[in-house]
C-alpha cells in the first residue's frame, strides 16, 4: 500500500471510537489524529447533533494510531487508553485529562482493553509493529498490526488474536485467566492481514473471526469449530482496494451479523450482507469521496432510532464521513464532517422523514460560518 497522503489540515485520521463518555447515556465519538498528535472527542447529543471537538493533545511527534476505552482507576468514569506510533508509548488518559505514559515495543499500532487476570483490573495489550511482538500490559506473528480480545474457546477466559501483516496470518494466543497465554496457534490468510472483526456468524454459539487482506483486497471468513478455535478452511470474498479496516454489526435488523469494510485505495466501504449459515452475499458499495483514503470505520445507533450509521475516518482529507442507514441494509450518500480546528464543526443529523426512515441532515460549521 502506498504511503498515506497527509490530510488537508494534516490532521490524518487514523482511528474512531464511538462510545458513552459521559454518562449521559448519548454515544460520542473520539478519534485519533495522527497528523497533528491529538485525540478529538466530539460529545453526543443522542439524535445526531454533537458539540464542537474538544481537542486533547498527545505530546509532540507521539502520532497516535488506536484508542481503547475503560475505567482504569476505579472511579466509575471512563478513561482513554491511546497508542502512540512514534513516540512506543501507550498513554492513559484519566476522565480525559490526568495522563500517564507506559512504554511498550517499537511502533506500537493497536490496542486492546480487557481483564486478563481476572483481578478486577483492566490490563492493556498492544501489539507492536517493528518488534514483531505483542505486550501485555497488567494493570496494578511478524508486523503485528491488529488485535482482537474475546472468549474465542468458550472457556470464560479471555483470549487474544492478532493480524501478522508480515507472515499473512493471524494468531491465537489462548488465555489461562491470570494474564497468561498459551503459545501461539497460526491460521494462514490471504497477503497482509491489515484488520480483524469478532462474532457469531453461523449461530452456533462459538465467536467466528473475519479478516481484511489490504494486499490480495479480500476478505476471509474463518469460522470456529468444535476441535479448533478457527477453521483452517476459510471462505474468501472480495472487496475494494487495499482494504484496511472492518467492522461487524447487523445493520439491516435482520438479527445477522453484516460486515462493512474500508477501502483505502478505492475510497470506498463494502458492505456484505450476512446470513444464519456464516455466508455472505449481496455486497453494497459506497463512495467516500475523491481523495479520502478511509483508513478505519465503525457502525452504531447514534440517533437512538434503531437503525445503524456508518462512520468513516478519512485520512486523507481530514474529516469524518458518516453514511445515515435506512434500517433495511440501505444507506445515504456519505455526510462529511470538517474537523479542521478552525472550522470549530457543529453536526445536525435529525430524523424528520415523510416515510419514517428517510432522515435528513444538516451540518454547520462555526467558525467558517456555513
Amino acid at each position: 500500500m502506498a504511503p498515506p497522503p497527509m490530510s488537508s489540515d494534516a490532521s490524518e485520521l487514523r482511528y474512531v471510537v464511538v462510545v458513552d463518555m459521559d454518562n449521559d447515556t448519548q454515544l460520542d465519538i473520539i478519534v485519533a489524529n495522527y497528523g497533528t498528535n491529538n485525540m478529538g472527542i466530539l460529545f453526543g447529543y443522542g439524535n445526531g447533533a454533537f458539540l464542537k471537538q474538544m481537542m486533547i493533545s498527545t505530546d509532540s511527534n507521539s502520532h497516535p494510531s488506536c484508542i481503547a476505552i475503560g475505567d482504569f482507576n476505579d472511579d466509575t468514569q471512563l478513561d482513554i487508553a491511546v497508542v502512540n506510533d512514534g513516540t512506543t508509548n501507550t498513554d492513559i488518559f484519566l476522565g480525559f485529562l490526568d495522563i500517564i505514559s507506559y512504554p511498550t515495543g517499537s511502533a506500537p499500532f493497536t490496542v486492546a482493553v480487557r481483564d486478563f487476570n481476572n483481578d478486577t483490573q483492566l490490563d492493556r495489550a498492544v501489539v507492536n509493529g517493528n518488534d514483531n511482538d505483542m505486550s501485555v500490559l497488567l494493570g496494578y506473528g511478524t508486523f503485528p498490526l491488529f488485535l482482537v480480545v474475546a472468549d474465542f474457546n468458550n472457556d470464560n477466559q479471555l483470549d487474544i488474536i492478532v493480524a501478522n501483516r508480515g507472515s499473512s496470518n493471524v494468531s491465537v494466543l489462548l488465555g489461562y485467566g491470570n494474564g497468561s497465554f498459551a503459545n501461539q496457534i497460526t491460521y494462514s490468510t490471504g497477503s497482509s492481514p491489515f484488520s480483524i472483526a469478532a462474532g457469531g456468524f453461523n449461530n452456533d454459539n462459538r465467536l467466528d473471526v473475519v479478516v481484511v487482506n489490504s494486499y490480495t483486497n479480500e476478505v476471509n471468513i474463518l469460522l470456529a469449530t468444535i476441535n479448533t478455535v478457527l477453521s483452517i478452511n476459510h471462505a474468501i470474498y472480495s472487496v475494494g482496494v487495499n482494504p484496511t479496516s472492518i467492522v461487524a454489526g447487523d445493520v439491516n435488523n435482520d438479527s445477522r451479523l453484516n460486515i462493512v469494510v474500508a477501502n483505502y485505495g478505492s475510497e470506498s466501504v463494502n458492505i456484505i450482507m450476512g446470513n444464519t449459515d456464516g455466508s455472505f452475499t449481496n455486497q453494497i458499495t459506497y463512495s467516500t469521496g475523491a481523495g479520502s483514503f478511509p483508513s478505519s470505520v465503525t457502525a452504531a445507533d447514534l440517533n437512538n432510532d434503531n437503525t445503524v450509521v456508518i462512520v468513516v475516518t478519512n485520512q486523507g482529507t481530514g474529516r469524518l464521513g458518516a453514511f445515515l442507514g435506512f434500517g433495511h441494509g440501505t444507506f445515504s450518500n456519505i455526510i462529511l464532517f470538517s474537523m479542521k480546528h478552525g472550522s470549530d464543526p457543529f453536526c445536525v443529523i435529525t430524523g424528520d422523514s415523510n416515510d419514517g426512515r428517510t432522515l435528513d441532515f444538516a451540518v454547520a460549521n462555526n467558525g467558517t460560518d456555513s
